[in-house]
């Protein structure tokens, strides 16, 4: 996925944060490859994303994958279509 990534128009992820901190594994390998470092910051440029987080904010690293997913894709010149949503499993209505 990561190298067709910069010609999409709209992207939405929706991730989640397992164990204390950590990314799910099915997106271990497509986060490694958005971390490269030769990659540029106009590389997601015309690119426009939303993130939602699900999470629980019951631990301490409450939906940190969607808040670095969220970061990169702003540091390779993505832009957000709406600001990255943090699901919370504490919430009142559930």
């Amino acid at each position: 996925m990561q190298r067709e990534l910069p010609s999409e128009g709209t992207v939405c992820f929706i991730v989640s944060t397992t164990g204390q901190g950590d990314t799910p594994d099915s997106m271990k390998e497509f986060w490694r490859s958005l971390l490269q470092r030769n990659l540029s910051h106009q590389w997601l440029e015309g690119v426009y994303y939303a993130v939602f987080g699900l999470g629980d904010s019951g631990y301490q690293k409450y939906n940190v994958v969607a808040k670095k997913l969220d970061k990169r894709l702003t540091d390779l010149g993505a832009k957000p279509i709406i600001g990255k949503g943090l699901g919370d499993e504490q919430h009142p209505s559930g």
